[in-house]
Parts: C-alpha cells; sequence; structure tokens
C-alpha cells in the first residue's frame, strides 16, 4: 500500500507544480496509514516530500505527534486537517515554515500564532473551522504573509485592527460567514491587497471610505449579501475594479441615484448585471436595475403602517411587540424605551451611528442572583421582553428612521400580577377531594369484606312449616208437612294436626349444631375451619364458641315455641266464634224458611177454596246457598216440602 500511495502523490505534486505550492490529502484516510519505508524520517501518519520539504499529517489518529518529525528535516510546507481544537504549539519548532494550512478542524478561537519564523510564513488556511473570533493583532506578525484564508467559519464582527500589519497581503477570503457589517478602516493598511471575497455573508451596508486605501484591488465579491443601496463615494472606489454585486435586495429609492449612474457608464465591470432587481418599493419590484431611469427613482419619508396595541402583561411572564414601516420605503426601524434608551439590531448599528443616533442591541436587567430580565431585538423590529418587571412599565416608541426623515408611533405596557381563578381552583380541589373520599372508601370496604370471608363462614337454614287445611261437607234435610218439624242433621269436621311443631322461620345455625343436621332442612355447604386455620385469624377456642350458639339457639327456640302456642290458642278461639257464627246465622235462615213456607201453605189453600177444588197434594224443594265470609266457603242446603 505505501509503495502504491507515495508515487501517486509524487504525480499530483508534480502535476500541481504550477498550481499550488504544497501536497494534500483530498481524501480523509479512514485507516492509520503505515509508516512510510520510503523515506525513514517521515513521521507516522504523515506524507513527506523530502525534495520539496513537504510534509502532510492527519491529526484524526492517536498518537500523531509533531514532535517525530526529526529535525534534520526542515518543514517548508504543514498540512495539518483532523478535529484539532487549538493549533498544536510544536509548530514553533518548524523554523523554515512558508506554507501552513490548518483547515478542516475544529478552530474556534485564533489567537497569536506560534509559528518558529514568522517572517518567513506566506499562506495561512484557516477555512472551514468554527472560528467566531479573532484575538487584535493575532496576525500582526506576519508581515510576508500574501494569501489569508478564513472563509467557512462563523465570524461576525471583528476588530478594528485585526488585520494590522498584513502590509504584503495580497488575496483575502471571508465568503461563507456572518459578517453584518464591516468597521470603518478595517482595510486600512492593505496597501497591497488584490482580491476581497465578501460574498454570501449578510453585510447591509457599507460605510464610506471603506475601500479608499485599497488602491491595488482589481476584485470584489460583494455577491450574496443584504446590501440595499451603495454611496457615492463607494462607486467611486469600483470604477476600475471587477465587482460582483447580484443577490442584493435593491431599494430602487433615490439613495440609489450615484449608483444607477456608474452602472450606466461601467456596467461592464459588474458581473451578472442583469441580476441585478429591484426588491422595494413595491411598485418596482423585480424591475433590473439596467432598465430604471433617474426619474422612477422617489424619495419618501418613512411611515409606520402597523404597531402593537397597549398591553397589560402579567409579572414573570414574556411579551413581544411589532412595529412595521411601508413597503413603498425603505427605513430602519428601532425602539426607545421608558428609560430612553434605544434598541436597534446589530445590523443597523453602524447605519445608525452615521445618523447619530446611538443604540443598543441587548439589555439586561438582574434583580437578584439567579433572576434577571432581557431586552432584545430581531431584524424585523420587534422587541422581545422576558420576565417582564415594573421596571418595564411605561410608554415604548418605535421609530423608522431613513436619509428623508422618520416617523414615530408609541404603546404603553403596564405589568399586572396574574392571580389563579378561585373559581377552577375551587373546582380542582373539590374534585380531588371527592376522588380521594372515593378511593378511601373503596379501600374500607375492601378490607372490610376480606375480612369478613377470611374470618366468618355462616350456612342459613329454611325449614319448611305446613298449614293445616279444613275441609267441609255438605248435607240435606228434609222437612215434612205431617210431622211439623223440621229435623237437620249437620256434620262439620275439623281437623287440625298436632304434628305442627316450629313457625315459618329462618334460623341461622351454625354448621356443628345439632340441629343443622337433621333431615328435614338440607344445609348449606361451607368450609369447616381447620384447628390451624383457627390458631392463624385468632377466632378462640372452638368448644367455647359452640356452647355459646347452643345457648343462645335454646333461648331462641324456646320464644318460638311460646309464640306457636299463643298462635294455636288464638286460631281455636277463632274458630269456636266462627261456628257460633254459622250457627246463628243458619237458625235466622231456617225461620225465614218455615215463615215462607207456611205463607205459600196458606196461599195455596186459599186458591182452594176460591177455586172449589179438591185436595191438592204438593212437593216443593227448597234450596239456599250460605257462604262463609272469612273462609270464602260455600254450604248448599236442600229441602222438600209436601202438602196435601
Amino acid at each position: 500500500m505505501p509503495s502504491i500511495f507515495l508515487p501517486v502523490v509524487f504525480l499530483l505534486a508534480a502535476w500541481n507544480k504550477h498550481l499550488t505550492q504544497s501536497v494534500y490529502i483530498h481524501e480523509v484516510i479512514t485507516h492509520p496509514p503505515k509508516e512510510n519505508t520510503t523515506f525513514s524520517a517521515c513521521p507516522q501518519f504523515c506524507v513527506c516530500d523530502f525534495s520539496r520539504h513537504e510534509a502532510s499529517c492527519s491529526s484524526y489518529y492517536k498518537g500523531f505527534s509533531l514532535r517525530s518529525i526529526p529535525r534534520t528535516f526542515t518543514v517548508r510546507r504543514l498540512n495539518l486537517f483532523g478535529g484539532l481544537s487549538s493549533v498544536p504549539l510544536e509548530i514553533q519548532l518548524m523554523n523554515g515554515l512558508e506554507e501552513l494550512d490548518l483547515s478542516r478542524n475544529a478552530l474556534t478561537v485564533i489567537a497569536a500564532l506560534p509559528v518558529g519564523n514568522p517572517m518567513l510564513l506566506q499562506a495561512l488556511d484557516l477555512s472551514s473551522n468554527d472560528i467566531v473570533n479573532i484575538s487584535p493583532g493575532a496576525f500582526s506578525k506576519f508581515v510576508n504573509l500574501k494569501m489569508l484564508y478564513l472563509s467557512e467559519n462563523n465570524l461576525q464582527v471583528f476588530p478594528k485592527d485585526v488585520f494590522q500589519g498584513l502590509i504584503n497581503l495580497k488575496t483575502l477570503h471571508l465568503s461563507f460567514n456572518n459578517i453584518h457589517s464591516i468597521p470603518v478602516g478595517v482595510f486600512g493598511e492593505l496597501h497591497s491587497l488584490k482580491e476581497l471575497d465578501l460574498r454570501s455573508n449578510y453585510i447591509h451596508w457599507i460605510a464610506e471610505g471603506t475601500f479608499n486605501n485599497l488602491t491595488n484591488l482589481k476584485t470584489l465579491q460583494l455577491s450574496e449579501n443584504n446590501l440595499r443601496t451603495l454611496s457615492g463615494d463607494i462607486v467611486l472606489d469600483m470604477t476600475s475594479i471587477d465587482v460582483a454585486l447580484y443577490g442584493n435586495p435593491w431599494d430602487c429609492s433615490c439613495e440609489l441615484d450615484s449608483f444607477l449612474k456608474f452602472l450606466a457608464v461601467h456596467k461592464e465591470n459588474i458581473s451578472n448585471v442583469d441580476q441585478l432587481v429591484c426588491y422595494s418599493p413595491s411598485k418596482l419590484i423585480g424591475t433590473k436595475l439596467v432598465n430604471l431611469f433617474q426619474s422612477d427613482l422617489k424619495c419618501e419619508v418613512p411611515i409606520i403602517t402597523e404597531i402593537s396595541s397597549s398591553l397589560e402583561v402579567a409579572v414573570g411572564s414574556a411579551v413581544t411587540i411589532h412595529c412595521k414601516g411601508s413597503l413603498e420605503t425603505y427605513a430602519i426601524g428601532y425602539w426607545v424605551t421608558p428609560e430612553g434608551v434605544k434598541i436597534s439590531h446589530k445590523y443597523y448599528k453602524e447605519i445608525l451611528d452615521q445618523m447619530n443616533v446611538t443604540t443598543h442591541s441587548h439589555l439586561k436587567y438582574k434583580h437578584n442572583r439567579d433572576d434577571f430580565s432581557e431586552v432584545t431585538i430581531s431584524e424585523n423590529n420587534s422587541l422581545k421582553l422576558t420576565n417582564f418587571r415594573g421596571v418595564f412599565n411605561g410608554t415604548y416608541a418605535c421609530v423608522m428612521i431613513n436619509s428623508h426623515g422618520n416617523d414615530t408611533a408609541s404603546l404603553t405596557l403596564t405589568s399586572i400580577t396574574k392571580l389563579f381563578d378561585t373559581k377552577w381552583v375551587g373546582m380542582i380541589i373539590g374534585g380531588l377531594s371527592a376522588l380521594s373520599a372515593l378511593v378511601l372508601g373503596l379501600l374500607v370496604g375492601t378490607i372490610k369484606l376480606c375480612a369478613i370471608h377470611v374470618c366468618k363462614c355462616s350456612c342459613i337454614l329454611v325449614e319448611r312449616y305446613d298449614k293445616p287445611k279444613m275441609e267441609t261437607k255438605y248435607t240435606f234435610e228434609e222437612y215434612t208437612d205431617d210431622q211439623n218439624s223440621v229435623s237437620r242433621s249437620l256434620d262439620y269436621q275439623d281437623s287440625y294436626t298436632d304434628s305442627f311443631q316450629n313457625e315459618e322461620s329462618l334460623l341461622k345455625v351454625p354448621l356443628n349444631s345439632p340441629i343443622a343436621r337433621t333431615p328435614r332442612s338440607s344445609p348449606r355447604k361451607c368450609a369447616t375451619p381447620t384447628p390451624e386455620d383457627d390458631l392463624e385469624k385468632g377466632r378462640g377456642n372452638t368448644n367455647n364458641t359452640l356452647n355459646e350458639v347452643k345457648v343462645r339457639l335454646e333461648k331462641k327456640m324456646e320464644k318460638v315455641r311460646s309464640r306457636v302456642h299463643s298462635i294455636r290458642e288464638s286460631g281455636s278461639q277463632y274458630l269456636i266464634t266462627i261456628k257460633d257464627t254459622g250457627s246463628i246465622a243458619a237458625n235466622r235462615v231456617k225461620a225465614g224458611v218455615v215463615m215462607g213456607v207456611e205463607q205459600v201453605k196458606s196461599g195455596v189453600m186459599s186458591m182452594k177454596e176460591f177455586c172449589g177444588t179438591g185436595e191438592m197434594a204438593q212437593t216443593v224443594s227448597v234450596m239456599s246457598v250460605n257462604t262463609d265470609v272469612d273462609s270464602e266457603e260455600k254450604s248448599m242446603i236442600i229441602t222438600k216440602m209436601t202438602t196435601l
């Protein structure tokens, strides 16, 4: 593998001899390379070109150290890639270093670089890292540095003297960062600079005089930013250079007049000039700048078209208030707090400074050790207040401003103490209380049922009671006129069974009671507790329990017998009363029948005498039905009478 890999590297080096000044590994090695066998002095994890004094090393692998490079090998070009979070101090041991490539690492802060002989360094590549801050004067010792690459990092702002001392710098790349403004004079010492790349950032404004000292500048990349206009001074600096300005949201107002005149004369210096279009005002959106006329550019004072209403804000909560201007006119917005502090987004701070408006981009109020409130503002001029307190009470003014004037609107914020709704709190507490009571009741009931089933077993015996039945017999009575007497025989038989011994009742008798074993009852089966169970459940002595039950049962039986006896005596007396009542009724019926027969007989005799006929003999049958009201039993009596 090493014998094949090294010739490939050397071929690439020969092919790029006039294009590059060092050898790079274009593909990340996924496994540790073996020690170089061709050049035994080259350290592990490195590829060396002794003829060009180059070393390309990967710091991904554990155990890599620049100390393994022998002192006899003078390194002029060093490429370190692979997860470095800081610049190795061993670099200062390389006194002949001319090109240093630290790209594709994880560097975040750049301070003074530990290079052995900074006067020899000509190229420094710090691209594709996570750099957010560069210390002032970090490159001041590299007076012969010609190329500096800082692209693809997280730079937002940098100090004014960050490029101090780079008097021989010819190429500066700052593309694909988060830069939103360029400090005035930051390029003041870069007299030799020929190429400046600022594309794909968030630059919205360039101050006058920014490029005045760049007398040798040939290429300027400002595409894909947030530029809306360019001042006349900036335009004059572009007359002899190639400029890229596409991808910016141009505001086609009267402020663009100087740049429009520049386009008419030097549009051949502008790359992709047809891609420069208007983003405002609304009536010119999409119009190409090369097709505009001076009469199309209007100068208007901004107008606030939307602002939030006054609010009452609960203490401790967050609130966001909004303010927007008319789309017809471009303007920059900021807020003025009740204390008179002006707040604007950090992107517009430098522009407002040029208008003599000093603003802050963030406010913080500390109430105690761990409690604080903040005021922040977004790019679209929305103000957010977190952890609202009484210090925020008052009137907030929104200001929209441009070079032609401004407009102001205001609102009021008032802090209130947020109280809980007692109605809902009461309902919640009541519901929880009811639920707790229900759960407690279910728990107690369950425990009680378990205790009953475990500690007690009972059986229910039911004895039958047969009520004696009464039978009624019917007899006939005959009356004869010859005897003038009535004979009646009435047979009444009452059978009352003396075998009745107990009334109908429900008796709860223990399983071991002798009554529970009588053949007249069918006891329910119950499991007889064992002595071990009695001991475990604490029932005590079984014999004592049975004796106590027997005594109670005898008392109950005595009460039952006395009750049955009283019922029997009451029933006998009731039957005698019924019998006497029936006899009296029968006698009355009998007397009525005799009287009726006598009347019929007298009537027949009168008819006989009236008609003059002979003796007339006749038999008459009379049937009577008696009903007992109490027992609802019926008896029929048939009587026959013969007259002569």
